[in-house]
C-alpha cells in the first residue's frame, strides 16, 4: 500500500485515529439518500484504507453479472459498466460467498479482469454482501497498485464498511419486493373489479359461483380470497413456482413475490 496507506499510517498518532473515526462516521453512520449512500461508503473506505480503488456492486443472478453501484478510483467516482463473473476476482467472491484476499499477484491470477487492469491492481480484498437469509446480494471490494497484507485492523475496518453496504443492498431488495407486492395488489384489485362487473351483468366465474359476496370484504376475507386463488394456481401448475409452466407465470408475478406470499399465507404442498 502507499506510504499514506492503512498499515503504515493509522497507528502513528492520535490525529490519524481521529481521521479514521471521522471516515467511519462519514461512511457508515450518516443518514444519506439511497443514491449517495454507497458512494459515501466507497469514498470513505478508500480514504480510510489508503487504497487506490473501492467499489460496491449488486449481483444480477439472472444475467450472471455484477452491476457497480458506486466505484471510487484514485480521487473520485467513476462510471463502470456491468461485468461478468467469469475470470474475475469479484466472481470468486460471489461464487465462494466468502472473503477473498490477494496480498499481491491478483493481476497474474486474473489476467482477464478488466477492472483490475484499469486500476493497475496487484492486491485485492473482497467480501460478499448478504441478505438476512444468506442470499448473496452483491459484493464490496478494494484494490491497490501495491501489496496489501491483511492486517487485523484492515480486516476489521473493511468488514465494518461491508456491513454498512449490505444494509443498503438489503434495503434495495426490500423496496423491490414491496413494489412487487403493490403491483400484485393492483392486479388483484383489477381482477376483483372485473369480477364485480361480470357479476353485475349476471355472469359468473368458472365453477358456477361468483367471485365476490354481496358485502364489502374485510381484510381477513381478502386474505382468504388471495390464499384460495394462490392454492388453485399452485395446484394447476403442480406446485411449481418458477419456470414457463410455473404458478408465477400463470399469475403474472415474479417468482420471488409468489414465494414470499406462499410463505406469508402458510401455503405448502400437501404431502
Amino acid at each position: 500500500m502507499r506510504e499514506s496507506g492503512f498499515a503504515e499510517g493509522l497507528d502513528r498518532n492520535e490525529n490519524e485515529q481521529d481521521v479514521l473515526i471521522r471516515l467511519l462516521l462519514e461512511g457508515i453512520a450518516a443518514q444519506q439518500p439511497e443514491s449517495s449512500a454507497c458512494a459515501a461508503v466507497v469514498k470513505s473506505l478508500s480514504q480510510a484504507t489508503g487504497v487506490r480503488a473501492a467499489w460496491v456492486t449488486e449481483y444480477d443472478r439472472a444475467k450472471e453479472c455484477l452491476k457497480p453501484l458506486s466505484f471510487w478510483m484514485s480521487d473520485g467516482l467513476v462510471e463502470r459498466c456491468p461485468y461478468s463473473l467469469r475470470d474475475t476476482a469479484c466472481g470468486a467472491v460471489i461464487e465462494q460467498a466468502s472473503l477473498v484476499h490477494y496480498s499481491e499477484g491478483v493481476d497474474s491470477q486474473f489476467p482477464l479482469d478488466a477492472n483490475l487492469r484499469t486500476i493497475g491492481a496487484v492486491s485485492y480484498l473482497g467480501a460478499p454482501l448478504l441478505d438476512v437469509d444468506g442470499t448473496v446480494l452483491g459484493h464490496i471490494a478494494i484494490a491497490d497498485s501495491e501489496p496489501m497484507p491483511l492486517y487485523p485492523k484492515l480486516e476489521s475496518v473493511f468488514r465494518i464498511f461491508a456491513a454498512r453496504a449490505a444494509v443498503e443492498l438489503q434495503r434495495r431488495r426490500a423496496e423491490r419486493q414491496i413494489e412487487d407486492l403493490r403491483a400484485e395488489c393492483r392486479r388483484m384489485q383489477q381482477e376483483l373489479e372485473q369480477a364485480a362487473k361480470l357479476r353485475g351483468t349476471g355472469e359468473q366465474a368458472s365453477g358456477g359461483s361468483a367471485w365476490l359476496p354481496d358485502h364489502v370484504l374485510t381484510v381477513r376475507e381478502l386474505r382468504d380470497l388471495e390464499r384460495e386463488n394462490l392454492r388453485r394456481a399452485m395446484e394447476a401448475t403442480g406446485w411449481r413456482v418458477a419456470g414457463p409452466h410455473g404458478a408465477a407465470k400463470l399469475l403474472g408475478v415474479p417468482p420471488s413475490t409468489l414465494a414470499s406470499r406462499l410463505e406469508a399465507l402458510g401455503l405448502k404442498r400437501p404431502r
